[in-house]
Parts: C-alpha cells; sequence; structure tokens
C-alpha cells in the first residue's frame, strides 16, 4: 500500500512540476479576428494558435504579435502572419485557421507569459483594420508585390517561348 500511495505522489508531484502557461489575447474588441488563447507547458518552444474571422468580411491576411517573456523577467516580440493572397483563396467570415509561433527561451529559463495581440487584418484592395504602416504590413506588401511580379515573368516566358523553356526556367538553381 505505502508503494501504491509513494507511486500515486510521485506521479501528483511530477505533474505539479510540469508549470502550465496561459496564452492570454490582447486583441481589441473590435478585432475582425479572433484567438483562441489556452494553455501550454512551460518549456515549449513552439505553439499553433486558432484565430477565426469574426468580422464581416473576408480577408486576404491576418498578422499577429506576440510577446514571450521567460522565467526570468526577459522578454522578446514575435510576429506571425497568415497570407491568403497567394493561394487567390479568401479567409471567409466565420472560418477558422491557424498559426504558429516560437516561443523559445534561453537555456536554464521557461516561459512566463505569452500574449498575443491584433496587429492588422488585410481585405482585397488597400484596405487595413489596424496599423496600415507597420513595418510587418510594409513587408507583407512587398513579398505580395514579388510574388505577382514574378508570376507576370514567368507567364510571359510561357507565352513567348512555350512549356519546356518554362520548365528550365522553374528548374533552375536559386542563388542564395
Amino acid at each position: 500500500m505505502r508503494i501504491l500511495l509513494s507511486i500515486l505522489g510521485f506521479a501528483l508531484l511530477a505533474q505539479v512540476a510540469v508549470a502550465q502557461v496561459t496564452i492570454t489575447s490582447a486583441c481589441p474588441v473590435d478585432a475582425p479576428v479572433s484567438v483562441q488563447t489556452g494553455v501550454v507547458a512551460a518549456n515549449t518552444s513552439h505553439v499553433v494558435a486558432t484565430f477565426s474571422n469574426r468580422g464581416q468580411k473576408p480577408i486576404t491576411a491576418a498578422i499577429f504579435s506576440w510577446r514571450v517573456t521567460d522565467s526570468e523577467g526577459g522578454f522578446y516580440a514575435e510576429t506571425s502572419t497568415v497570407d491568403y493572397a497567394p493561394s487567390g483563396i479568401l479567409f471567409e467570415p466565420g472560418k477558422s485557421s491557424q498559426t504558429d509561433v516560437d516561443l523559445s527561451v534561453g537555456e536554464g529559463r521557461t516561459l512566463k507569459t505569452v500574449e498575443v495581440a491584433c496587429l492588422a487584418v488585410i481585405y482585397q484592395g488597400k484596405e487595413v483594420w489596424g496599423d496600415p504602416k507597420s513595418p510587418e504590413v510594409a513587408r507583407l506588401r512587398g513579398v505580395r508585390q514579388g510574388i505577382a511580379a514574378e508570376r507576370k515573368r514567368l507567364l510571359h516566358v510561357y507565352e513567348k517561348e512555350g512549356i519546356a523553356r518554362l520548365s528550365d526556367e522553374l528548374n533552375r538553381p536559386v542563388v542564395r
């Protein structure tokens, strides 16, 4: 009986030893997206969060800002972006999707707090909810512009030189 109680006590202590951190949402009430919050283990290095389009219009991208604080009080900001524009699919009202973020902290430290905020939501055209002048919105628009230019270039290769040349172009090595 003592052995059983010892094993049971050890199991309960082990569960307590794995501390959990609650992910809190700092998204404004008027945000067109919501993030489902939850808990993660204090030693977690990555999290996938579910968010929903609770607005009235379809969106093409959502950008989230994360603030991660460790057990020593150190913190860093991380962003995660979900962009639907390259696929040509709109993120319709009522739909849910996922975003992920790195929660790594220094060696010997654990997570203390994790907070997620809705930084920006981009609609078709130029309409933005949130901070349209944020570097993340500018970066995303730049990436989209680059994708559009490359698609146009590849279409021109196909139309002028055919499928064999397009295949060669798509298979060429990428300079890094």
